[in-house]
């Protein structure tokens, strides 16, 4: 963990994402040639399926081809009024590619944008794939594939892809141009950009504005451009920046986020794709995610038991994005048991977002992922030095995927008490448990000692406050935890510190003070005789559901769980159990 942070320090701080971006992304296929109404229609199905989502990805830069500026700017605003209203933002897909004859290719060959050749005439990169060809019978198996050796790139290249231009991010005019474009587009009604793709195979033979060359440029390329896209998201947008990067190097943290590329639809990606997270995660990269259940069903089987399992482990990721070729990438695609799964994780993700944003915060002051691979977390045991089908989703949950057809697996649980979080069984490590969870159930542990804050149901983020606060208490000595939460456009932030303590006569809950209510929840606690707040004793409720009616209140529950509801308006705030 110092490690990271000296990396930080070194390379840059991660930059903080939009509370709005850690809401579901869909990649809805429209274009200005589709009505608005069908995209319309597709969130509207979202919404009576009473499936939470945030972002629909229906913008393209450059356009398509045959699409005016001007036609896609209307488009842009009329698409993201009328998703707008039923809580839908809109995002955008950018490629560093412009195709030739197009508006944004001409203007880049007549204001000399574009990277060079080294008589000076702009560089026609082959890049993008030929209509003509179909991809689907070239499938190279050949070694030659696999190293991409540059004589086996020429050669393909040559047959499959068609020329584009390049933007010269080292020039301050093609800058300038670029972040012009995206701008239009955010003041057009787009919250941010759901894809900023590709940037990885620029030319090495090409000249830039800044003399270097293109070997030199080949890394630094792609971080420029995602620099570029950042920040004209975050000076045109009134939020904070987000992109979703392809590509990269070292310094890409602060400008979130990133995710997997183009995995196959198959189970062993799907391990694959897992493990590529927590290494980007040990690399300083704190916000990931992934094409759920992978990008590619021409390669692999995309079943709807896939769909479910890559799901569930979805929503305990920093950022969650339903993409892909194929079937339309929506649970309904894949049957009534994927949308009756991917709603109950979905709505466990939007009641965790507390706890997720919280982690967020502290990311960019620390460097630690979301995301954890089991070494970074307990680097005493030997026994996760090795683990990378599992991993800690901030410091109190233990995601455990199942990542075969075969609902079986084995999960290692480090030092400590730790809780089935579905069924509440207590377990002590260190342990192996080999368990059969069923499809529609994501093996999920809670560590012991501690505290997890939860919101309200919601359908996208925004739709209510983070208020009431339900801190998810499992206590056996102390626990602690920093809540964060903001209000980006009021320009306000609260950090409150809970701390938890228990001793045999009593159980202590202390918060710094907020203007929020809370509603404490003790898991495994017999009956107290009273609960006190600051020394003045609360009432005790007949049911649970009072608790919906009062300001405050404690209730006992027979399964052994005791709700306190409060409010923390003093400089210390005690919540005493006796």
């Amino acid at each position: 963990k110092e490690v990271l942070a000296r990396y930080e320090e070194i390379t840059g701080w991660p930059s903080f994402p939009p509370k709005e971006s850690f809401g579901i992304w869909h990649t809805a296929r429209f274009t200005p040639r589709d009505s608005v109404g069908a995209a319309v229609a597709v969130g509207k199905k979202f919404r009576e399926l009473d499936i939470p989502v945030d972002h629909f990805a229906v913008i393209n830069l450059p356009n398509r081809r045959g699409t005016s500026n001007a036609a896609q700017l209307a488009w842009t605003r009329d698409v993201s009024r009328e998703l707008g209203k039923i809580g839908i933002k809109t995002g955008l897909y950018t490629a560093p590619m412009l195709p030739m004859g197009t508006e944004m290719e001409q203007e880049a060959r007549t204001q000399k944008l574009a990277l060079r050749q080294k008589d000076g005439s702009p560089y026609g990169a082959l890049l993008t794939n030929k209509t003509t060809v179909d991809f689907t019978q070239r499938v190279d198996r050949s070694l030659a594939a696999v190293e991409r050796s540059d004589d086996w790139r020429d050669h393909v290249f040559r047959e499959t892809r068609d020329p584009v231009l390049l933007p010269d991010f080292t020039n301050p005019a093609a800058l300038k141009w670029w972040k012009n474009k995206i701008a239009e587009r955010m003041k057009a009604g787009c919250f941010g950009i759901t894809m900023s793709d590709f940037a990885e195979e620029v030319p090495p033979d090409a000249y830039y504005y800044n003399k270097r060359s293109g070997l030199e440029m080949h890394n630094l390329y792609a971080l420029l451009y995602q620099k570029a896209n950042y920040e004209a998201v975050a000076e045109s947008s009134g939020h904070r920046g987000i992109v979703n990067a392809r590509s990269g190097t070292t310094g890409l943290q602060r400008y979130p986020i990133c995710w997997s590329g183009d995995p196959n639809c198959d189970w062993e990606d799907m391990a694959n794709t897992m493990r590529a997270g927590l290494s980007i995660g040990l690399s300083g990269v704190p916000f990931w995610s992934c094409d759920n259940a992978g990008f590619d069903d021409e390669h692999g089987h995309l079943t709807p038991q896939l769909w479910i399992r890559w799901s569930q482990w979805s929503m305990f990721l920093s950022h969650v994005r339903l993409h892909g070729m194929g079937p339309v990438r929506a649970p309904w695609s894949f049957g009534d048991i994927a949308v009756e799964n991917f709603r109950k994780y979905a709505k466990l993700r939007y009641r965790l977002l507390p706890y997720l944003y919280s982690h967020a915060y502290s990311a960019t002051k620390t460097g630690l992922p979301i995301i954890r691979a089991m070494v970074l977390e307990f680097q005493d045991d030997p026994c996760t030095y090795h683990l990378e089908d599992q991993y800690m989703f901030g410091d109190a949950f233990l995601v455990a995927p199942v990542y075969t057809l075969v609902n079986k697996r084995t999960v290692y649980l480090p030092e400590g008490t730790w809780y089935d979080y579905q069924t509440g069984k207590e377990y002590t490590g260190p342990n192996t448990l080999h368990i059969d969870p069923p499809l529609e159930v994501l093996p999920l542990y809670v560590r012991g000692n501690s505290i997890i804050p939860m919101g309200p149901d919601m359908a996208y983020v925004g739709e209510k406050p983070f208020d009431p606060i339900t801190l998810d208490i499992r206590l056996t000595s102390e626990a602690e935890f920093t809540l964060f939460d903001d209000d980006e456009r009021g320009r306000t932030e609260e950090i409150v510190r809970c701390r938890a303590s228990k001793r045999p006569d009593q159980i202590a809950l202390e918060l710094s003070r907020s203007t929020k209510t809370y509603i404490a929840k003790f898991n495994g606690t017999g009956s107290p005789a009273r609960v006190s707040l600051n020394g003045v004793d609360l009432p005790r409720l007949g049911s649970q559901g009072a608790l919906e009616t009062v300001e405050t209140g404690w209730y006992f529950d027979p399964s052994l769980v005791v709700y306190a509801k409060f409010q923390a308006l003093g400089a210390t705030n005690t919540l005493l159990l006796r």
